[in-house]
């Protein structure tokens, strides 16, 4: 339900963009708020991350997912956008707060996960799990699933634009794919 969430709000999102459809926006507020809201909420007190879910939808692996949380904070980070847009500043700086917030645990969630004995480092779907690198990546099924849930991850841009850690992943997929 999580990654729906997240996959929801950024499809919703890139409408936004495309069509800034004010109206439309309004007439299904129900929708996205709960949504939104599920993001928030849902949150586990020790980890801060969203409960455990399944690894990928055909991996019922439970995991702190990598892709789950980025598309996460990705949707939320834009929503607080676009929520301003709509007039709801008070909504818009809480959820900008929280975007923020997010992104401080998910990324110290990353950094206790990342692999470091490859080349270049090994960044896992699996949060606090470690995860092993796969490579060659297509060499077990898990390896495959990881290739598939890596794209949701590099949508997020969590890693600062320009960064070292931005080009791990595709070094990673280059390098071991």
């Amino acid at each position: 339900e999580h990654h729906q969430a997240g996959v929801k709000l950024l499809d919703m999102a890139r409408f936004w963009w495309m069509t800034r459809a004010r109206s439309w926006f309004l007439k299904h507020e129900n929708l996205w708020r709960a949504e939104i809201d599920r993001l928030i909420e849902d949150r586990d007190s020790t980890t801060h991350l969203l409960p455990k879910g399944r690894y990928c939808g055909d991996i019922s692996t439970q995991v702190h997912s990598l892709s789950v949380e980025g598309k996460a904070w990705r949707a939320l980070n834009d929503w607080s956008s676009i929520l301003e847009d709509l007039g709801d500043e008070v909504r818009a700086k809480e959820v900008g707060e929280y975007a923020a917030i997010l992104k401080t645990q998910v990324m110290d969630a990353l950094q206790q996960s990342i692999r470091h004995e490859t080349v270049p480092p090994f960044i896992p779907n699996a949060l606090l799990d470690r995860e092993e690198p796969h490579s060659p990546i297509t060499q077990t099924r898990i390896g495959s699933y990881w290739n598939l849930m890596t794209g949701f991850f590099l949508e997020s841009r969590l890693f600062p634009v320009g960064s070292e850690e931005e080009a791990w992943l595709p070094h990673y997929l280059e390098r071991h794919g």
